[in-house]
């Protein structure tokens, strides 16, 4: 089965973007309205935006959804995530669990190894580059499980498209890596991604 994929570039989607009672329920509205900086709050609206089209196409009819108390949005036939870090926003939409995370290119401590790694993970020194794919592959998975970066990175290791915890295998992932970002979709059975850009 294929994953949808949608990654609204802000820049790109202005047009769209100033006008986002188009396409935002009240809940995102009434929640962006709230926020100072204009960079979050365009992010917030983009991804409102990219779960729109995932779920209704270019109608973009304001989605209907509820959040659990982790925040993680849940919809009545199929699952979506969400994430959004510079001037991307992206969602994911699956009839199964899905996680999603993108991140913008950007120096990685090397400290973060020591948390993010798992001990099979852990070869030599790695660089900024190696430590944000793994971080984003793991965050993902983490969404789709609903814990959050507390649900423990170092249990998982991720290798060749599959994601191990505790050295059984949980789940698949696959990846898009662009000059500008990296970003992972995970889910616990095989897919492929279908990726529309806004």
């Amino acid at each position: 089965m294929k994953v949808s994929l949608v990654i609204v570039n802000i820049d790109r989607s202005a047009e769209l973007l100033a006008e986002p009672s188009r396409f935002s329920s009240q809940e995102r509205l009434a929640s962006c309205a709230k926020i100072k900086n204009p960079l979050v709050r365009a992010q917030g609206y983009a991804a409102e935006l990219a779960l729109s089209y995932a779920l209704s196409g270019d109608r973009f009819d304001p989605p209907v959804y509820r959040r659990e108390k982790n925040g993680k949005p849940v919809i009545e036939d199929g699952y979506v995530s969400l994430s959004h870090s510079g001037k991307y926003s992206v969602c994911t939409y699956y009839p199964s669990p899905v996680g999603v995370d993108l991140e913008v290119w950007r120096d990685v401590r090397p400290s973060l190894a020591k948390r993010l790694l798992s001990d099979s993970e852990k070869t030599g020194d790695p660089d900024s580059g190696f430590l944000l794919r793994k971080f984003v592959v793991k965050e993902a998975f983490l969404k789709m499980t609903g814990e959050g970066i507390t649900g423990g990175f170092r249990e998982l290791t991720a290798d060749g498209g599959l994601i191990y915890r505790r050295g059984e295998k949980a789940a698949v992932y696959r990846t898009v890596d662009t000059d500008e970002y990296f970003l992972a979709v995970v889910s616990p059975e095989e897919f492929e991604v279908e990726t529309v850009e806004l």
